[in-house]
């Protein structure tokens, strides 16, 4: 084949590397797939300590938890995460970044539990205290404070309470799922 042109040479050239650098790398990404828009949420998004009494497997536990995280949503008729979404979509809420959605619902939650436990033990109650303390701390990370403080809207308050409360509610569940599976279920 004659080249005829600069044109034609130019053509040749771009076409010889389609074929030796786009088309492998085309292949190489069909291979390792698109990345993951949407991760997995943690079952377990209140962040409780779970550990195994019988020495079950990792995958076991992961099992267990993804089987009451569902087991919850069914006593409850609610998904905390779906709910949680809800929450982002009416302005109340902050987005999850993506290591937040995989590590669970939040991270906070510890400092809370331990906020809670140290006011319950004052009191005497340790275990409700932490369980407070949680679901204050994982209200203040979800909910967008700015939003409530400039705008007082009882509908915001209704709809942040009420979360809040079903959440509490889950997650109780969640931890009475998972005891008598053979686990120790605690406060996060």
């Amino acid at each position: 084949m004659i080249l005829k042109n600069n044109a034609d040479l130019l053509a040749a050239r771009l076409g010889a590397i389609l074929v030796m650098v786009i088309v492998p790398m085309m292949i190489w990404a069909q291979e390792i797939g698109p990345p993951n828009p949407d991760p997995k949420p943690n079952p377990n998004p209140t962040q409780r300590w779970i550990s195994p009494r019988n020495h079950q497997s990792e995958e076991q536990q992961l099992s267990a938890e993804w089987d009451c995280y569902d087991w919850a949503c069914d006593q409850t008729d609610w998904d905390p995460y779906e709910a949680y979404f809800d929450l982002v979509d009416a302005g109340y809420a902050v987005a999850l970044t993506r290591e937040e959605m995989e590590e669970g619902l939040i991270c906070l939650a510890w400092d809370g539990a331990v906020t809670g436990s140290v006011a319950g033990e004052i009191l005497g109650d340790s275990e409700t205290g932490a369980e407070i303390g949680t679901a204050i701390a994982i209200a203040s990370r979800v909910i967008r404070s700015d939003y409530l403080n400039q705008h007082a809207d009882p509908q915001a308050r209704r709809t942040i309470s009420g979360f809040e409360r079903k959440l509490r509610t889950w997650d109780r569940k969640f931890a009475a799922c998972l005891r008598p599976k053979g686990y120790r279920v605690s406060s996060p």
